[in-house]
């Protein structure tokens, strides 16, 4: 589009590698919102992790936006973020409770550090 909109021969495309900005615009996009989840099913004390889950995710710059009892729903302090939040639902954290486990579902990127931190806090501590 840059080129189409700057050059004086716009249909004149004499740039070779000009197919790969679509290509990569789709491959970020459909990664970069894809929704995941974690699950947290083996623990002693649900509503400790559930609490803790929490806590570490507002400190990781994520404020609470919905709240309920079994569900509660974290969006971004940055504005970045909440634009596309606002717009495709792809910058929101759910932490929902059920009878047996924990579910985390929101971006990769948030979910994986998650991920990483949840697991070192809950080996260490049942020993």
């Amino acid at each position: 589009m840059f080129y189409i909109f700057t050059s004086p021969n716009p249909f004149e495309l004499k740039l070779y590698g000009w197919w790969l900005l679509p290509v990569g615009v789709a491959i970020g996009l459909t990664f970069g919102t894809r929704k995941f989840q974690l699950v947290i099913s083996d623990t002693n004390d649900q509503e400790k992790v559930k609490q803790w889950t929490l806590q570490f995710l507002s400190e990781n710059g994520l404020n609470v936006k919905d709240s309920n009892e079994n569900e509660t729903t974290l969006e971004s302090l940055k504005n970045y973020n909440r634009l596309f939040s606002n717009w495709f639902g792809t910058e929101l954290i759910s932490v929902r409770q059920t009878d047996a486990k924990i579910i985390i579902g929101g971006p990769f990127r948030l979910v994986d550090r998650l991920a990483d931190s949840v697991d070192t806090k809950l080996r260490y501590e049942k020993r």
